[in-house]
């Protein structure tokens, strides 16, 4: 099993109306968090057709690391800007590396299988049993930038959800 020390940057690159920036909380530090027995890495660097989730030659994309990752693995997510809906795995954690304000999942640029923007989709995250998700802005969200839905164990923390999102987290019969 493999540890690593994580840390949750402040959120001084989020913006409020009529404000210049908010106020930075405090650091929060992550110590030792257990990441499983494989991570997969994810970077907007990467490559989903040639990366191989390592370290090295990350994939691209979220939904990449979550489609090769096992239940009890973590996929590390490194800065920037994820333009893509993901739907979780079971068992499957889900962590940006420098935290909400480095690492955006974003609904903005999403398209249905016809190349049209896709106004009409429910959620940026689907949440699955005994999966979590930490340290991201999402943004862009049609309805839902989380949905849970008949699901239990899940983790959703420090995460930062903009307010464009119509609902931050919907929990539908589920337990958490």
């Amino acid at each position: 099993m493999q540890v690593a020390e994580v840390e949750l940057l402040g959120f001084t690159d989020l913006k409020e109306p009529g404000k210049e920036e908010i106020e930075s909380p405090p650091s929060i530090v992550l110590n030792y968090i257990t990441l499983g027995t494989q991570i997969w890495y994810v970077s907007v660097n990467g490559s989903d057709d040639s990366g191989d989730g390592s370290e090295e030659k990350p994939f691209a994309s979220i939904k990449q690391g979550i489609g090769k990752a096992e239940s009890g693995e973590t996929v590390l997510v490194l800065p920037g800007r994820y333009y893509e809906q993901v739907t979780m795995k079971e068992g499957v954690r889900v962590i940006a590396r420098d935290g909400p304000g480095h690492t955006v999942i974003d609904g903005a640029l999403l398209k249905n299988e016809a190349g049209d923007p896709m106004n009409a989709f429910h959620w940026l995250v689907y949440m699955e049993d005994n999966s979590s998700i930490t340290g991201f802005t999402l943004n862009n969200g049609q309805y839902y930038a989380i949905y849970v839905q008949k699901k239990s164990g899940v983790l959703i923390s420090h995460n930062v959800i903009d307010p464009d999102c119509h609902t931050g987290i919907r929990l539908d019969r589920s337990q958490t």
